[in-house]
């Protein structure tokens, strides 16, 4: 399997566990249509972006997305997604939806 075909592959099966793991939904789009953008060379988009999802994208934009890759995320993902998890009573926390995030960004790399 080439390089592409892998990462069709990878960010399927990130895209089902961020639904599945209820990850805030516009946290998600945005993760996901930026790695996406970063991978083809083009430049990153913000759809209907609320003020910290705006901040999420420039701090990790300034980190870098290959660096999400490596395990270097932004805090503000953490944070939005922690406000979401308390916000809809979820059962599970910030932290550890982070590190399982990281784990799947990692096979991307």
């Amino acid at each position: 399997m080439g390089a592409t075909e892998t990462w069709i592959e990878q960010v399927n099966v990130l895209t089902e566990w961020m639904t599945e793991a209820n990850t805030h939904p516009l946290l998600q789009d945005t993760i996901l249509a930026n790695l996406q953008r970063w991978r083809q060379g083009l430049p990153l988009v913000t759809p209907h972006a609320t003020p910290k999802i705006q901040q999420m994208l420039e701090s990790q934009t300034l980190i870098g997305w290959r660096n999400l890759t490596e395990g270097l995320a932004s805090c503000w993902i953490l944070h939005i997604q922690q406000k979401h998890i308390l916000q809809n009573q979820l059962r599970s926390s910030g932290k550890k939806w982070t590190q399982q995030f990281l784990t799947k960004v990692f096979f991307l790399a």
